[in-house]
């Protein structure tokens, strides 16, 4: 079947309203890493059995598509290379929370502000939370098994997940998990869906866990001399039996891009780390005390925020990107990620490659659980040697026990560098589980860790 056939077959189905072709198919061609070309077509499937009849329709016709949630990824996951079309689950966005069980479920293109204000409303918390909650949904969230600022105390977003319906390439359906917390029938084939990088199935539908909202808060931005003395004291914290909710720290060159948007940068100061408690209110004056005591022992100045004004604290650290983008026309995020104690010695290795190549590194990142963001900012002239650069950036990472992404995934951005993480065997299990699950491999092909059709992207690396 050609296209042209296939989209008919699917209007004819669902409507002409599930089908785009034509121009309308040119927004979904990009994401937040870069644009490739338009997709010959983008289905916009209502249900889940509208998913499963869209499924079933392009892989009898051996046509690829990829799975799309609201285009916020940093990797190019979503990216429809090779022709492939969009399967886009903007329409499918019902929340129903479940006090009593401490549940909530989610269609895949929920945003996650919507669930985050859908559990607040009885009380309860989901404590996933990437910084593009206002714009990001749970879908591609579980696509990614997406971080955040909360993932310190309270992990990531696969920890959240009891039970997902998915649809397998082939339009076949299934639920994987269940909706009780402990549950250890069979294979946990749920974990190999979450951060898959939409690889393997589409997402449908969630079952999530939430957790009671604390009580009490309280946020701290704390000054240093530099990175190591930041760490070391957040490490000496953490030791101490006090983990924070959230734990982001700013480095040297971040400092001073602040300071170049009128943030007030203590003299002296060469690395900011903000802190977050939350609790019962006894607990946070006891890790209150304990902080204090702790982190004052090496720092500059400690800035207390009241409840009323940790917004404003926060948006500190919500304000370096859009400053940077002031700074240099390309602005590329690596999200590596390495152990606790190896963060300060990788911030020194990148802030002295920056100085030698004289290119400009500004790090900032998840301390509490080694997530770093380097950004490379550079001019367009200085364009051709980035992937030279980054090829530097994820070797020092992976030398140091770490990994080449932290949260945005693979996807296309970091495939040239999965080698450098899985070793030949375990690219070979991967690739032979796609297999079992996609084995004409028409599911977003070309990601990851699955070879497949190229296209004509405009990379930032």
């Amino acid at each position: 079947m050609s296209w042209q056939d296939v989209c008919q077959s699917i209007r004819d189905q669902l409507g002409d309203d599930a089908v785009y072709t034509g121009e309308a198919c040119i927004p979904y061609a990009a994401d937040r890493w870069a644009r490739g070309e338009a997709p010959p077509a983008v289905f916009l499937p209502r249900n889940p059995e509208q998913t499963a009849r869209i499924a079933r329709t392009l892989y009898e016709a051996g046509l690829p598509f990829v799975a799309r949630g609201l285009g916020t990824g940093m990797s190019g996951g979503a990216l429809p290379l090779g022709k492939a079309a969009v399967v886009s689950f903007e329409r499918m966005t019902r929340i129903a929370a479940h006090p009593e069980s401490l549940t909530l479920e989610a269609e895949p293109g929920a945003l996650l502000k919507d669930i985050q204000t859908a559990a607040a409303a009885h009380g309860l918390m989901y404590p996933p939370d990437p910084a593009s909650a206002e714009e990001c949904s749970i879908g591609g969230n579980i696509a990614e098994n997406a971080g955040g600022l909360s993932c310190v105390k309270y992990g990531v977003t696969g920890d959240f997940v009891l039970a997902l319906d998915i649809v397998l390439p082939d339009g076949r359906t299934l639920v994987l998990g269940s909706r009780a917390r402990k549950d250890v029938a069979g294979l946990d084939l749920k974990r190999l869906i979450i951060g898959s990088e939409g690889t393997l199935a589409l997402i449908t539908g969630a079952v999530l866990r939430l957790v009671p909202q604390p009580q009490a808060s309280v946020s701290f931005a704390v000054w240093f001399r530099d990175a190591a003395s930041a760490v070391e004291s957040l490490r000496k914290l953490m030791q101490s039996g006090v983990t924070p909710a959230r734990a982001e720290l700013i480095a040297s060159a971040c400092l001073t891009i602040l300071a170049n948007e009128g943030v007030p940068v203590p003299d002296g100061a060469g690395a900011l780390l903000l802190l977050s408690l939350d609790g019962s209110p006894a607990a946070i004056r006891a890790e209150r005390e304990a902080a204090a005591i702790v982190l004052g022992a090496q720092a500059i100045r400690m800035e207390t925020a009241s409840r009323e004004d940790e917004e404003r604290l926060w948006n500190i650290r919500t304000r370096l990107s859009p400053a940077m983008k002031k700074l240099a026309p390309i602005k590329i995020n690596l999200d590596i990620a390495v152990p606790l104690d190896r963060q300060a010695e990788f911030i020194a290795f990148a802030e002295d490659l920056a100085a030698a190549r004289g290119r400009m590194i500004a790090i900032f990142g998840h301390a509490g659980d080694g997530n770093l963001h380097v950004n490379i900012l550079l001019r367009e002239e200085e364009y051709a040697g980035a992937h030279d650069f980054a090829d530097i950036i994820f070797r020092q990472a992976v030398a140091l026990g770490g990994t080449i992404t932290g949260e945005h995934g693979v996807g296309i951005a970091k495939s040239d560098w999965l080698g450098l993480r899985l070793d030949p065997l375990t690219l070979d299990l991967c690739r032979a589980i796609k297999k079992l699950f996609d084995p004409k491999n028409l599911l977003n092909p070309g990601k990851a860790y699955y070879p497949g059709p190229d296209a004509n992207i405009e990379r930032l690396i």
